[in-house]
């Protein structure tokens, strides 16, 4: 006869981040990011990654409800579980979880002001950049919105390279757009 050791054990996972739909503290989720950490460096032809709305659902191979590569939170902070079973051996498996936080989606309340000023007396033209914040902020709680400023639309897009010194912004070139 032959004796045959079986172990499963189940990486560090990820956190999942994603921006709200409209919807504050909802989100569209692919938990699947996750089946690599979960894998933890093991074979995922020997081993089976599925997710799961409560430890004992986990216990019990109870699946979620909902589709793992779009899965619909159902509160900000839901935890998700995750399971790593064996192929060869459904009875050895480990378990995991991971939380799910969604973030405030901020919307450009109103489109900019232009601004305009004089040439001093050096040839300078310098601008407070920070006068159209409440105009895109409207409403919107600043404590929970970062508001910056850019040179180029693809680093505003990315938020990369912001703008420094927004309240005394020496301007480079007349016209200038600034994102």
């Amino acid at each position: 006869f032959t004796v045959s050791a079986f172990s499963v054990e189940i990486g560090t996972l990820e956190n999942l981040e994603e921006c709200d739909n409209g919807t504050p503290d909802t989100a569209v989720f692919d938990l699947t990011v996750n089946d690599d950490n979960a894998l933890n460096g093991q074979n995922p032809a020997d081993y089976t990654v599925t997710y799961h709305n409560s430890m004992p659902d986990a216990e019990d191979n109870t699946p979620l409800t909902g589709n793992p590569e779009a899965y619909q939170n159902s509160m900000n902070g839901e935890e998700i579980f995750v399971r790593v079973e064996n192929n060869d051996n459904p009875g050895c498996y480990d378990t995991g979880s991971f939380t799910l936080t969604v973030n405030y989606q901020p919307v450009i309340a109103a489109e900019p002001i232009k601004l305009e000023e004089c040439v001093d007396e050096n040839g300078n033209v310098t601008f407070n950049l920070e006068e159209n914040t409440p105009i895109v902020l409207g409403t919107q709680n600043q404590m929970q919105v970062a508001v910056s400023y850019h040179t180029s639309l693809e680093d505003a897009q990315s938020g990369d390279n912001p703008i420094m010194n927004t309240g005394a912004y020496v301007q480079t070139m007349n016209p200038e757009l600034i994102h």
